[in-house]
């Protein structure tokens, strides 16, 4: 038996291990990446939501159409969002709504490597318009 057959067998050895080893690691760096995803979806809803309510707000006075306007921008669990409007009776000047929602992590394992809960602010400014 030469001495290069036996080195050949431990090497195939070594790269199971190593494979063992790193396979783990790669899965959770893609949930991880896929939470990222996620959690960037939200944040563009939540955007889309403010933006939707400022518009709401430009023309209305009412604020609880003002929030179903935001509400309705946002799929999904639109009942958490809290919508927070200052709007200003003359018109002109600036209103501004608010849209805050608290996001938890949805992907298993990747969960470890972010805390509980995320929270996405987003604000959209707009004058408010001439009834």
């Amino acid at each position: 038996m030469s001495p290069e057959s036996g080195s050949g067998r431990r090497d195939r050895g070594q790269a199971t291990l190593e494979l063992a080893v790193v396979t783990p690691v790669i899965v959770v760096l893609l949930l991880a990446i896929l939470q990222v995803g996620l959690l960037g979806v939200r944040r563009i809803a939540v955007s889309a939501a403010a933006r939707e309510g400022a518009r709401a707000a430009a023309v209305s006075s009412d604020v609880e159409s003002i929030r179903r306007a935001a509400r309705s921008a946002a799929p999904g669990e639109a009942e958490g969002l809290s919508v927070d409007v200052r709007r200003p009776e003359a018109a002109g000047e600036t209103l501004s709504v608010t849209v805050t929602d608290v996001v938890r992590p949805s992907v298993p394992l990747a969960s470890v490597l972010f805390p509980d809960t995320v929270t996405m602010r987003a604000t959209a400014r707009m004058a408010v318009e001439v009834p």
